[in-house]
Order: structure tokens, then C-alpha cells, then sequence
């Protein structure tokens, strides 16, 4: 049976690699390179043609999709009115009629770092030389 959504997401492969397993016809961007070198390390071969350097902002895709996934607060990154209006029409451009757009956002409550103690979400280098 044909898989039900062609999907992307933009994701470094949280999502990506079991949505492949499981049969999905996934494809995925990320303005890093070396994030895409890493979830290539996870994946066959045959599927590296599925990941394209981009940001959600200016992508220009040769596909149109019947989902769209940005999990994992990529839509809070866009701090500037504009890229978000960018990113927005950039989704409508790729997404086939009836298509849906899944996206988290953030707001936090500064008051509960109060006593938190510092934990990152990403530790290593999202470009060679630069760490977080």
C-alpha cells in the first residue's frame, strides 16, 4: 500500500529516521549541514537523496506535501515578524491542497528558571568550531 502523506519535516532526525522505518515517504531540511551529515550516519544510503540543506524561511523544494512537520520549537527560532510571515507563505507554497502544517512554539515562564539549574538541550558543534 502507498503511504497516505508525503510528508517533510524539519528535524535533524528525532522524527525522520522512525517515520522512514515504519515506510513513510519522509523527506527532511535543516539550515545545518552537519546536522544532515549526522542524520545521514543514521540512515541507508538510498535515502540521503530525501535531505536538503534549507531553512524554513526561503526553502524552495522541487515537491509539494500533504504534511509538514516543524517539531522541537523550530517556528520559536524565528524571533523577527517578517521570517515568520516568510516561513508561513513558504509552507503554504509547498504544501498540496488540504495539506496541514504541525508546529510547536514555546512560551516560557521566565519564573521557573528560578532555582533550575543549567541544562542545554543540544550539547556539540552545529558548524565546525562552533559549540554550543
Amino acid at each position: 500500500m502507498a503511504p497516505r502523506w508525503r510528508s517533510i519535516l524539519v528535524d535533524t532526525g528525532r522524527f525522520f529516521v522512525d517515520a522512514l522505518k515504519r515506510g513513510a515517504d519522509a523527506y527532511g531540511i535543516d539550515i545545518s549541514k552537519n546536522m544532515l551529515e549526522r542524520l545521514k550516519s543514521k540512515i541507508p544510503a538510498q535515502d540521503h537523496r530525501r535531505l536538503w540543506v534549507h531553512d524554513a524561511v526561503t526553502m524552495h523544494l522541487p515537491l509539494k506535501f500533504s504534511l509538514i512537520i516543524a517539531p522541537f520549537r523550530v517556528f520559536s527560532h524565528l524571533k523577527e515578524v517578517e521570517d515568520q510571515v516568510k516561513c508561513l507563505n513558504s509552507v503554504w507554497d509547498h504544501l498540496e491542497p488540504g495539506g496541514r502544517f504541525i508546529f510547536d512554539v514555546c512560551v516560557p515562564d521566565f519564573r521557573l528558571l528560578e532555582g533550575m539549574h543549567n541544562h542545554p538541550d543540544f550539547e556539540g558543534e552545529y558548524e565546525p568550531g562552533k559549540k554550543l
